[in-house]
């Protein structure tokens, strides 16, 4: 069984109760289509983790693009854990 991240996290760890589903089991278009769907249903200010059995690059260029922040944290045995973050847009900020 592979262990949770570690709590060095806690710099990208911008709010309790964080969402961190764990698609280490799904193949690349699956896990690419599942991981946009999670991006994509965060509001602004929002974020979420992923758990995945490598480094998504794929992933983490169609998120850029989308204007989402990423960081990425490499887990023991190969594993990486994804922060996706959707920023406040300008217009909402201090509302």
């Amino acid at each position: 069984m592979r262990e949770s991240p570690p709590s060095d996290t806690a710099p990208i760890e911008a709010s309790a109760g964080l969402h961190e589903p764990n698609l280490r089991r799904f193949p690349c278009p699956p896990l690419l289509r599942l991981a946009q769907e999670l991006a994509a249903a965060l509001s602004p200010g929002k974020s979420v983790r992923l758990l995945t059995p490598n480094r998504p690059t794929m992933l983490l260029e169609l998120l850029r693009a989308q204007g989402l922040e990423t960081q990425v944290l490499d887990l023991p045995g190969g594993d990486v854990c994804v922060h996706i973050h959707r920023p406040m847009r300008v217009d909402q900020a201090g509302h």
